[in-house]
């Protein structure tokens, strides 16, 4: 057979409000600057909060700030 078959292995949790993006840390209207801009609004989706994204040139460099628009988980 290819493949062991296991009984009674407990099912891990999955982690909840764990995103590299301080969503959680943000009331709305707080922003930060990021270099990846999709990569935000899927984490976003993922956390269950809106943003809204704009490109931005501060300090010098190229950037989107990302704005929280709603609470989210």
């Amino acid at each position: 057979m290819k493949y062991k078959i296991q009984k009674n292995i407990p099912i891990p949790q999955k982690p909840t409000n764990q995103c590299e993006y301080p969503f959680n840390e943000m009331n709305i209207g707080d922003s930060f600057l990021c270099n990846n801009s999709e990569k935000v609004r899927s984490s976003a989706k993922k956390f269950g909060c809106t943003v809204t994204i704009r490109s931005t040139k501060e300090d010098g460099l190229n950037n989107y700030r990302v704005w929280k628009i709603n609470k989210g988980i």
